[in-house]
C-alpha cells in the first residue's frame, strides 16, 4: 500500500515518530537561548525549539497576542533545534512594525489542539 501511495503522490514520508520537545523564543537565528521577556524596540524575533527523535515532524507554530491569533506558520522540520524568523510587520491584526507591549503565547500544534506552550511579554522597561 505504501509504494501504491508513493507512486500517486511520488512522494514518500515515513511514520514521523518524532516530537516537539521544546518551544520558546530567543532574539537570535541559531542560539538556543530562550527569553520570556522581549524589549519593546524589537522588530524580529524567533520562534526556536527542538524536535527531537528520529524522523522529520510536520507542525505549526501558532502565536497569540492578548488571546488574538495573530501567526501562522507550517513546515516539516528535522531532528534538532529550530529557529522561525518572525517580523513584526507580519503579524496579523495588529497592523505595526514593533512588537506591542503586552501578553504573547506561543503553541506548537500537530493537527490540532496545541501540544505544547510557552508564554513571553514584550516590555517598555
Amino acid at each position: 500500500m505504501v509504494s501504491v501511495f508513493a507512486a500517486i503522490t511520488d512522494t514518500y514520508e515515513p511514520l514521523q515518530t518524532s516530537t516537539v520537545t521544546r518551544i520558546g523564543i530567543c532574539t537570535e537565528n541559531g542560539i538556543m537561548n530562550p527569553v520570556e521577556i522581549i524589549p519593546i524596540n524589537i522588530e524580529a524575533l524567533f520562534i526556536c525549539g527542538t524536535v527531537t527523535g528520529e524522523t522529520k515532524k510536520s507542525f505549526g507554530i501558532l502565536m497569540f497576542y492578548e488571546e488574538k491569533h495573530i501567526f501562522h506558520r507550517s513546515g516539516n522540520w528535522s531532528p534538532g533545534d529550530f529557529f522561525v524568523s518572525v517580523n513584526a510587520v507580519e503579524l496579523r491584526n495588529l497592523k505595526t512594525d514593533i512588537f506591542l507591549p503586552g501578553d504573547y503565547r506561543i503553541g506548537i500544534s500537530y493537527a490540532m489542539p496545541i501540544v505544547l506552550e510557552s508564554t513571553f511579554q514584550v516590555s517598555n522597561e
